[in-house]
């Protein structure tokens, strides 16, 4: 059986984007960039984001790296 992928590489009845797919359209709800600043409030935005997009847990990690700066 083969299976119909669209153009960024996914199966179209995959509900779960990818963190590439993410990466590249940004929609109503974003991730500011983490600065050591409120970490609280970072952490309340990045779940608020994940709970938007469905973001699958083994992703989130992978997600946020590009977020984080580095001191």
């Amino acid at each position: 059986m083969e299976v119909t992928r669209h153009r960024h590489g996914r199966d179209p009845h995959d509900d779960q984007p990818t963190a590439a797919s993410i990466l590249r359209h940004r929609g109503p709800v974003e991730i500011g960039r983490f600065r050591g600043e409120n970490p609280e409030a970072w952490i309340f935005q990045a779940d608020r984001y994940f709970d938007f997009y469905h973001i699958a847990e083994d992703q989130r990690l992978s997600i946020t790296s590009f977020y984080s700066l580095s001191p």
